[in-house]
């Protein structure tokens, strides 16, 4: 490869870099097209602990993309970054290929095999998405939180089908959109972003071509009034074609520069001075301390000196800068890599594909650390917005190790490279580690590249055992597991979601009646341990999934009503998104949730106590915008009862009743052997008293029934065929008296 870059990332998780090499295939210009290579970097003595400086490998190249996609693509220029908060690196890349100009967007992703479960070793792959990027040649494409609010946007520079072009993207919720950031059109451009101001937000130093000005090299700051970057009249134009570092050198807290480059004042190749470098320091106004040190750490004292030289450009009022705070919190999840969630061995067990990778019987967990967003520190009403922090993660096996992840900064959180975290903007990162105890600390870094101090350390074991109902992997069964499950259910995707111990009942299924399971486990204490440290097969004793009873939602007289004949803790069910509805007020001290999928609405009904609803009403909804002739259909049904388990939920349509004069259906009717005596819901019988007559008005039968429910069987089979008359007198429980009088055939 020739003209070659680099990037250097843990593209899979596992704590090794992955090294990506770029470049062209030819040195002549027109000949060249994009060449693109990973190597992983491997412990070359598992031995030891941690990976010795010695003795890693490298692995052989492995390609990062589709090989055809990048075959025909020349001039390229590329970053990695997380542009979708998803806790891993995102590729992009432009270039010009024989078809014409090309941008291409890339989402990290893992490979799966027949069964949807993670390959062990993990492999990673780059999925194309689709994008409406501007693309460009002989240019820059980079990764760059503008507005400080915590999503990467993107820039582009060099020349495009409509000539030199500088082209921003900003990164928001619906996507991508156009961004004017104020910077000129530059070719064979290169850009290094750093707060040069300590405003709290991204500056640059730009190098290239720009028409009408030639070869420059400038600084440009963030302005936050107008949103674009604004000229400092810092021009660094005297090193043509420049690379360009950062780093705070001198300890003070703020980013200054290392930039070599082309002499323009020299135009003999041979001379000694024809290639120039310095190093430029950024003067503002303090002093580190006197003994020497670190300036303005979180002690809350901040120095100030007198300049060092003054500051060349335009007149500037630039900001004292101050470590940022640490985050609070850390925390912890984890979920298998190796699992999958059918059940294989018919006994109501989830099964595993593997326990781990080939040659290495250890199986693989996706460990995901969180931690609460961390303020900078406002040393003179000027700091990195909240959202703009990037943070670093340290994990290792030892206290203060680093032999799982390194954070780029020594033990203090003072930063050995000027650069962004490794977990970027993100309040998680996620990590793919086998059994074992791992200690882990973060920092927060603000725009300058400076780091805090470490939150406190942390030690998390990572186990094979998981607790049923614990669905987020935290190794408790509490509210947060509740929660999980239902953002699971609305298809909110959780970071962390344990399938196999979220779903209590062993269904197969995540829904309403896990749920109320899980509140049962968290009243009760009732969390069961899969037991043993091994994975195949799963000793989970999981809550019966056979239905224990029934309940019913009936429609009738405009309303949904529940009839059950044991507790209801939780229900669910879909109808028509288009249909209006009103809940019952009584159903106003209970969780009630709905989400739109697929035209259909679905409603969640629980509580975090197991209140049973049937307590409190049994009117599900009050109202309903259903015409007479209209068809109501309610399905997935699912209905919860004490001790989490499950009831079999029907629906009835009993709009019948809105037309018939009296409360109760006699059906069928002729009838041969037996009748069925259905209820009005709405009555609410205790009591009926039947009385059956022939055409000559002579009781041939009479019962009384007693306790029972809506509906009841009636043996008429001793009756001769014929027509008799139904006398049927209803009691209620509200000691009301309802008679009615039907007509039946008997064959």
């Amino acid at each position: 490869m020739y003209n070659i870059e680099f990037a250097i990332k843990d593209l899979d998780n596992d704590g090794l870099v992955e090294i990506i090499g770029a470049g062209q295939s030819s040195k002549l210009t027109n000949e060249a097209t994009t060449v693109m290579a990973m190597f992983s970097i491997a412990d070359g003595d598992t031995e030891t602990t941690g990976l010795d400086f010695d003795k890693f490998t490298v692995t052989d190249p492995k390609g990062v993309v589709e090989e055809g996609k990048l075959s025909n693509l020349s001039f390229a220029s590329y970053d990695f970054g997380d542009v979708d908060n998803d806790g891993d690196f995102d590729f992009l890349i432009s270039g010009y290929s024989f078809d014409g100009y090309k941008t291409l967007l890339f989402e990290n992703k893992r490979a799966l095999d027949e069964n949807g479960v993670a390959v062990q070793p993990i492999e990673v792959y780059f999925e194309e998405k689709a994008n409406d990027f501007v693309s460009v040649k002989e240019g820059t494409a980079d990764f760059v939180d503008f507005d400080a609010d915590g999503k990467l946007d993107v820039l582009f520079s060099g020349q495009s089908s409509s000539g030199d072009i500088v082209k921003a993207y900003k990164n928001g919720d619906d996507g991508f959109t156009d961004m004017n950031v104020g910077l000129p059109a530059v070719r064979d451009g290169r850009f290094v972003f750093g707060d040069f101001d300590s405003n709290g937000f991204a500056d640059v130093v730009y190098s290239g071509t720009v028409s009408g000005q030639g070869k420059v090299t400038k600084m440009s700051t963030w302005n936050t009034e107008s949103n674009i970057m604004v000229d400092t009249g810092y021009d660094l134009s005297m090193y043509e074609d420049a690379n360009i570092g950062v780093a705070d050198f001198d300890g003070d807290l703020d980013a200054d520069l290392v930039i070599t480059g082309k002499n323009k004042f020299e135009q003999d190749n041979n001379s000694y001075y024809g290639f120039i470098s310095d190093v430029v320091m950024n003067v503002r106004g303090f002093a580190g301390p006197a003994g020497g040190g670190i300036a303005n750490d979180d002690s809350g004292d901040y120095r100030e000196g007198k300049p060092l030289k003054k500051s060349v450009g335009v007149k500037k009022t630039y900001g004292l800068n101050a470590r940022p705070f640490p985050p609070t919190e850390v925390n912890f999840q984890r979920s298998r890599l190796g699992a999958y969630n059918p059940d294989t061995d018919n006994g109501g067990n989830k099964t595993s594909v593997r326990t781990g990778s080939a040659g290495n019987e250890q199986a693989l967990f996706e460990m995901v650390i969180t931690w609460s967003g961390a303020v900078d520190t406002d040393a003179d009403g000027k700091k990195t917005p909240s959202e703009g922090l990037t943070y670093s993660v340290r994990i290792g096996t030892t206290p203060g190790g680093e032999e799982i992840l390194a954070a780029g900064s020594d033990i203090d959180g003072v930063k050995a490279v000027a650069d962004a975290g490794n977990a970027e903007n993100n309040l998680s990162w996620k990590v793919n580690v086998p059994m074992g105890d791992y200690y882990v600390a973060v920092q927060s870094i603000d725009a300058s590249f400076i780091g805090s101090t470490f939150s406190e350390e942390k030690k998390y074991t990572v186990t094979s055992a998981f607790k049923l109902g614990d669905s987020n992997g935290d190794d408790g069964v509490n509210i947060l597991d509740l929660t999980t499950n239902l953002d699971y259910i609305l298809g909110n995707n959780p970071k962390v979601f344990v399938q196999e111990v979220a779903d209590v009942n062993g269904d197969g299924k995540i829904d309403v009646t896990d749920i109320s399971a899980i509140v049962n486990i968290i009243l009760n204490g009732t969390g069961s341990v899969a037991n043993g440290s091994n994975y195949d097969p799963y000793d989970w004793e999981y809550f019966s999934n056979k239905p224990v009873g029934n309940a019913t939602l009936v429609y009738t007289n405009g309303r949904i009503y529940l009839e059950n004949e044991k507790p209801v803790t939780s229900l669910q069910f879909s109808m028509d998104a288009t249909i209006d509805y009103e809940l019952s007020e009584d159903l106003k001290n209970l969780s009630v949730v709905n989400f739109v999928e697929d035209g259909k609405r679905t409603f969640l009904i629980y509580s975090y106590n197991n209140q049973p609803i049937n307590e409190l009403t049994n009117v599900v909804f009050d109202y309903l915008d259903i015409n007479d002739n209209e068809d109501l259909e309610i399905n997935n049904l699912r209905a919860g009862t004490n001790d989490g388990l499950v009831l079999d939920l029907k629906y009835s349509d009993e709009r019948f009743f809105d037309s018939l004069d009296d409360s109760i259906r006699i059906y069928p009717n002729p009838a041969n052997s037996n009748v069925n005596l259905l209820t009005d819901v709405t009555k609410n019988v205790e009591t009926l008293n039947v009385n059956i007559y022939n055409v000559l008005g002579v009781s041939v039968y009479s019962t009384t029934l007693e306790n029972m429910g809506r509906l009841n069987d009636l043996d008429v089979s001793m009756l001769a065929s014929g027509i008799y008359t139904v006398q049927v007198r209803m009691i209620t429980k509200g000691n009301e008296e309802i008679i009615s009088v039907h007509k039946l055939i008997k064959k």
